[in-house]
């Protein structure tokens, strides 16, 4: 499904009830300041990588919030985001994959919409340990 936005709109909420996201949806949206998304490609699958949504991520996009569609982080799927500094996860987060943070270099607070409990009981990959060590995070529970 794309979008069409256009360049110049700088908030996009996508809503859970989106099934399917495909490469290229946000395509020329070099505007984006903050952008909510269900899920990463086609639920329940969840396996495309964020860059491929976009084609090129645009140097704009500061924050990312993932959706309550969503219960796992992909393995890789930030490749190079250097210019996102928060991420907003939902209550349905359980795993966050191999290298799934490793790409978010600019990454300064990640927001989780749970409590400091619940958030120690996501599985957590070892590769992702130096970026969640180095970034505030949020609880809003």
């Amino acid at each position: 499904m794309n979008y069409p936005l256009g360049n110049t709109r700088t908030n996009y909420i996508m809503p859970d009830s989106v099934t399917t996201i495909t490469a290229g949806s946000f395509r020329g949206c070099s505007s984006l300041e903050l952008i909510r998304i269900p899920y990463f490609g086609t639920s329940p699958s969840n396996d495309m990588s964020f860059d491929s949504i976009f084609g090129s991520v645009p140097k704009s996009l500061k924050t990312l919030i993932i959706g309550n569609a969503c219960d796992e982080i992909p393995e890789n799927v930030f490749a190079s985001n250097n210019a996102i500094e928060t991420i907003e996860f939902g209550t349905n987060i359980k795993k966050i994959n191999a290298n799934a943070l490793t790409g978010l270099s600019a990454l300064k607070n990640i927001i989780y919409n749970g409590s400091s409990n619940s958030f120690k009981d996501i599985i957590v990959d070892s590769t992702n340990d130096q970026i969640i060590s180095n970034v505030t995070i949020d609880y809003k529970n």
